[in-house]
């Protein structure tokens, strides 16, 4: 039976969405992989259980990759699946906040950063206290970066790892 209710939640969600935001409805499935993922060509979500976003936000999430590439013909998590997501996020939570943004691509957070429904994952760090990241490769500031995440070398010879999303906002705000 909680297989039955599972299903028709995805059913409700999928229903919901596509008449709100006036798109064909697009064919889903479960997945034995860890991460959910949506299927271009034949148009189709495919959910797994054990992805780590949560079945719902999962689903928020494919979806707008769904109602980008009917709309658009795109599949990037650019400004455009953004916003999709976001407008996703709202109809069926109400709330933009409710939605996991610190378990998205860096990308997404950032968006959700600029606009206010995440805080960046650092809580001690301050603008004043290293110079942005950029300008910390050509001084020799930046210790390391990767590809998630950036480790700066504060005016104090602390460390700080920033996520690399929120070292881009901070830079655009210091401008």
């Amino acid at each position: 039976m909680p297989e039955q209710h599972i299903d028709h939640r995805v059913d409700e969600i999928i229903t919901l969405l596509s008449d709100a935001m006036k798109v064909r409805k697009p064919n889903w499935e479960w997945c034995e992989r860890k991460v959910s993922q949506y299927r271009i060509r034949a148009e189709t979500i495919r959910l797994s259980k054990r992805d780590w976003h949560g079945i719902e936000d999962a689903l928020l999430h494919e979806f707008s990759h769904h109602v980008t590439w009917v709309r658009n013909r795109t599949c990037y998590h650019d400004l455009w699946f953004c916003q999709v997501l976001a407008e996703a996020v709202e109809l069926w939570y109400s709330d933009v906040k409710r939605y996991g943004w610190n378990k998205e691509y860096a990308a997404v957070q950032a968006y959700a950063i600029r606009n206010g429904y995440i805080q960046p994952t650092w809580t001690e760090f301050r603008v004043g206290q290293c110079v942005s990241w950029r300008q910390g490769l050509q001084r020799g500031t930046v210790h390391r970066v990767n590809h998630k995440t950036i480790t700066i070398r504060t005016e104090d010879g602390g460390l700080w790892k920033v996520h690399r999303a929120a070292a881009n906002v901070i830079e655009e705000e210091r401008v």
